[in-house]
């Protein structure tokens, strides 16, 4: 999903996001990936 969020702007939402993932208190492991920065062979597995 594209949002139409400037790359820089991407970069400070997904750094938060990060953090406040690994500070929570989520009884389970987040792992936030970028779309873009996936090997296309990864993506092409994902429908």
């Amino acid at each position: 999903m594209s949002l139409g969020i400037p790359p820089q702007s991407r970069d400070v939402l997904v750094s938060l996001f990060r953090e406040a993932c690994d500070e929570s208190n989520l009884p389970f492991r987040v792992d936030l990936l970028e779309w873009a920065s996936l090997p296309e062979d990864f993506q092409n597995n994902i429908p």
